[in-house]
């Protein structure tokens, strides 16, 4: 069994994502190219929502508030006035090491409620993701740890309670849910 089919079994995907592959524009399926399968699965299959009510998930369609550029932009600004009011940025989530996504750049793929990034990281191999977990409000500067595993794994993980991550899995397990949200810029839709 893969780590998605263990995660959906844990935790029901829509019937209907509400952003699939095909919303996707020509830029973002060339960068989309540069990502793993089972991430490029696990967006198909969940779309853009919130695990449990707590961790939103975004996606990489542009066309949908809950994306990862504006996100990851975000995350990036709040860390360079956090650096600039002089606080410590973990080295893990420096702002140089932020897209672009060809050049091993990191992205935010989730945020929960209570100021946990979901880091996807590059690395060499294409079919090989890290997880990178920086907790922007557990000190000055924040704390980040690097998981050696995918985002699917990492999901799957912490619903099968083989890792904890605190202030984040207990949120996780306590609902095992799946919301898509609709989320498109476009009016009328």
């Amino acid at each position: 069994m893969t780590s998605l089919q263990s995660l959906t079994a844990l935790v029901r995907p829509p019937k209907q994502p509400e952003v699939t592959p095909t919303d996707y524009d020509w830029t973002t399926l060339e960068e989309m190219e540069k990502l793993s399968d089972s991430y490029k699965s696990f967006v198909a299959t969940y779309g853009a929502g919130i695990f449990g009510s707590c961790v939103n998930l975004f996606s990489p369609c542009g066309r949908t508030v809950f994306n990862i550029q504006r996100i990851t932009d975000s995350v990036r600004g709040a860390n360079l006035t956090v650096a600039q009011a002089g606080a410590k940025i973990p080295e893990l989530v420096r702002n140089d090491r932020f897209f672009p996504i060809d050049k091993l750049g990191l992205f935010v793929v989730a945020e929960s409620v209570d100021g946990h990034d979901i880091f996807y990281e590059r690395t060499r191999e294409v079919q090989r993701e890290h997880v990178i977990v920086y907790d922007s409000q557990s000190e000055i500067g924040g704390v980040a740890r690097r998981f050696d595993l995918g985002v699917v794994e990492f999901f799957e993980a912490i619903y099968c309670r083989k890792i904890t991550v605190p202030g984040l899995s207990e949120s996780l397990i306590r609902q095992p849910i799946f919301k898509p949200l609709r989320t498109s810029w476009i009016i009328g839709e």
